[in-house]
């Protein structure tokens, strides 16, 4: 699960290109700490870490208070990583 990811499928792109524009956002998954850690990379102003408690050999629930806790990201069948909605390709 570890590596860089990006967008794939239907993805949403601003049409006057605002900062809400998320169609070239990336993904780094990683581990520190023992916590899975995902980054959120963009041009966008999206940019942001996540921290996760590994569930299953497939599945991680997102820790901490506030919105958003209890995400859950998850590796699918064809090996893509979906998390909030969005499915991301791994690429390296």
């Amino acid at each position: 699960m570890y590596g860089k990811y990006e967008l794939t499928g239907e993805i949403y792109t601003a049409k006057d290109h605002t900062a809400w524009d998320i169609s070239d956002v990336k993904m780094t998954v990683s581990e520190k700490n023992g916590v899975l850690k995902i980054d959120i990379k963009s041009k966008s102003i999206l940019n942001f870490s996540f921290y996760f408690d590994i569930i299953s050999d497939t599945s991680a629930v997102l820790g901490g208070v506030g919105r958003g806790t209890g995400g859950v990201a998850r590796i699918l069948e064809n090996g893509n990583l979906y998390y909030s909605g969005f499915e991301f390709l791994k690429n390296k």
